[in-house]
C-alpha cells in the first residue's frame, strides 16, 4: 500500500460459512494502523456494530472494563468471549480463566470459570448467566501447565456483546 492512503477488505467475502475467524496484519517497511469493523443481526433486526482496534501484541492478562451486558433469558444473545493463542513451538492446551465483576463483585456465572482452549485455535464462549443487565467489567487470564505450576501465555482477547438500549 502507499503512504497515507485507506484500504477497505471485506471479510465477508474471503470467510468460509459462518465459522469465526482471527485477521492477522503484518507490515514491513512502515507502521500500519488497523482496525476491524464488525456488525451482527438477527434476521432483519439490527444487533449492533463494533469498531475493534487491533492489539499489537498477545498478553496473557486482559481486562475489558465497562461491558454492556443482557440479562439472562433476555431475547439478546449473551455476551462472548472471543480467544485466540497463536501456536507455539510446543503448541499445547490452554488453560483459560474467566471472571465477570459487576458493583456488587465477582459474578457467578453458568459458563465456567475455568476453560481449557487449544494454542492456534479461535475460541468462542457464551458467557451465560447474568442476573441483571448493566455494565460489567471482564478479566481474562491464560496460562499452560508447566509441571506444577501454571505459566502465562500470551493471547488476544475480544469481548462481543449486543449490549442494552439502556444507557448507564
Amino acid at each position: 500500500m502507499p503512504p497515507e492512503e485507506e484500504r477497505e477488505v471485506s471479510m465477508s467475502a474471503l470467510a468460509e460459512g459462518d465459522e469465526p475467524f482471527v485477521v492477522e496484519v503484518t507490515a514491513s517497511g512502515a507502521p500500519v494502523a488497523s482496525s476491524l469493523r464488525s456488525s451482527r443481526a438477527s434476521g432483519s433486526t439490527s444487533q449492533g456494530a463494533e469498531l475493534l482496534p487491533a492489539q499489537s501484541a498477545p498478553e496473557a492478562a486482559h481486562t475489558f472494563a465497562g461491558v454492556p451486558m443482557p440479562e439472562a433469558g433476555a431475547e439478546t444473545e449473551p455476551a462472548e468471549l472471543w480467544l485466540y493463542a497463536p501456536a507455539s513451538d510446543e503448541p499445547g492446551e490452554l488453560t483459560v480463566e474467566l471472571q465477570v465483576f459487576g458493583p456488587e463483585g465477582q459474578v457467578i456465572l453458568e459458563t465456567p470459570g475455568v476453560l481449557t482452549q487449544q494454542q492456534g485455535a479461535l475460541g468462542v464462549v457464551s458467557i451465560e448467566g447474568i442476573e441483571d443487565a448493566g455494565v460489567y467489567d471482564v478479566l481474562v487470564r491464560t496460562s499452560v501447565q508447566s509441571g506444577a505450576d501454571q505459566d502465562p501465555v500470551p493471547s488476544y482477547a475480544a469481548v462481543r456483546t449486543a449490549g442494552t438500549a439502556r444507557r448507564w
